[in-house]
Parts: structure tokens; sequence; C-alpha cells
């Protein structure tokens, strides 16, 4: 999954010839998809630090999570255009959810992308107390317990390869939507929802206590955090949602 940095309607924030020798001089609003928690969240209230001491005025933090990304989105359009408010937004609403909406709540064409600010590894993992070992047997458990076991995930290609892992191999399982990483966490190491495709960040130390199992890498990038945990290309599963 990739995450956007993008500015309102097109302004080129940081690059504009035409600002005010003070600028900044006030602080700066900062839109977020994912609620509080989340890696995206935690990057970016990193880098407001280090922005913080660059240009002398804080950032601040507004999660708006929710509605597949659209809640932020809309938020992001409806600012005022005056180089005082940032989004960080992930590839979906500015990509995928025109297609997915009937009707969008914001045009993806009003919100100019700055940089690309990071890609997110995503991991298939599970509640440990599931006991599955590999890919193979998650999908037999859930052909044992048709309908009750469900997944998490903020992408939208990983929900389409769920999906068709669901449609192709007989695999058995529901997707719950969730607003942001805590949450995801939360429910899985709960049990209410056991499996998720979530970025490494938010599952590394979870993973490293036992309280939840690494199955496979989605992206078919091998991690040297995880030396022995496969891609899914690896395993034999093709139309993997990512390559990057």
């Amino acid at each position: 999954m990739r995450i956007f940095l993008a500015a309102i309607a097109g302004a080129s924030l940081f690059a504009n010839a035409a600002f005010a020798d003070d600028y900044p001089n006030r602080p700066i609003h900062v839109l977020t998809t994912p609620s509080a928690g989340g890696i995206s969240d935690i990057f970016m209230r990193v880098l407001g630090d280090e922005l913080h001491k660059r240009l002398g005025q804080p950032l601040i933090i507004e999660n708006r999570p929710g509605g597949s990304g659209n809640i932020a989105s809309r938020a992001c359009q409806d600012a005022q255009p005056d180089e005082y408010t940032i989004c960080i937004i992930n590839a979906d609403p500015m990509i995928y959810n025109q297609y997915l909406f009937r009707n969008l709540s914001f045009d993806p064409d009003k919100l100019a992308p700055i940089i690309n600010l990071f890609h997110l590894i995503q991991v298939l993992v599970i509640n440990s107390d599931l006991k599955a070992k590999t890919v193979d047997e998650l999908m037999a458990a859930s052909k044992q317990k048709p309908g009750t076991l469900s997944y998490l995930t903020a992408s939208t290609p990983c929900v389409v390869y769920m999906d068709s892992l669901k449609q192709e191999k007989g695999a058995d399982w529901v997707r719950v939507p969730f607003k942001g990483g805590g949450e995801a966490i939360n429910a899985i190491l709960g049990g209410s929802t056991p499996i998720g495709l979530l970025d490494l960040g938010n599952v590394m130390s979870q993973i490293s206590a036992g309280k939840m199992t690494a199955l496979a890498l989605v992206n078919n990038i091998h991690r040297p955090l995880l030396p022995n945990v496969p891609t899914l290309e690896d395993l034999g599963y093709k139309g993997v949602p990512s390559q990057t």
C-alpha cells in the first residue's frame, strides 16, 4: 500500500514562490485517514516533530478515519487552499474509490500528491490460538467453520485478493471494516476477527511475542525481520495484490 502526502486543491506546499517571508506563521493542520495508533499515524507524528523544528510551527494531527478513506479525503478537499492544511492519504481513495463508490464525496483530481512517503509491507497474520501454520491450513480451518472466520485489511487490492481466494480455493471468511491499526490489532488479539492482512510495522511486536502467527508476506518481498516467513509467490499463490 502506498501512502501519499497530498496538498489541497492543487496547492504546492513548501514550494510556492508567492509565500510570505514569514511563512508559516501559524500551525499547520494535517488530516490523516487512519485512527490514532496506526503506523501511518505514528509516522506522521514523528515527521511532524521534525518539521516543527525546521518550520518553527507545530503540525496539528487530525485523524479522520472511516468511509474507506473518503471521510478524510473529503475533509482534505473542503479545507482552505491556503498552504496550512496537508493530508496523509493512502492510495485507495486517490485511485480505487472512484470505481468502487457510485457517488464519491470528493474529486481525486482536486488533491495534488506531493510525495510518496513510504510503502507498507503487508503480511498475512492470524491470532496464534487458531493454530494454523500455513495458508493452506488457514483455508482448511475456514471451510470447517463456514462463515465464522473474519479478517481485516485496509487495502482494496488485498480485499479483492481475499475474495478471489474465497472463490477459487473454497475458503470461507468475511471481511470486517475497521478504522485504524490500533483497532485492528485489538480485534485480532481478542479473537473477534482473528485474521489480518496488515502492514508489518503494526504487527511485528505481536509476532515476536508469539501472540500472532505470520503465515505469508503479501507483497512478495522477503523481509530480514521475518526470514522464515514465505511470500505468497513462494507458496504458489498467483495474482498477489501488490508487487510494491
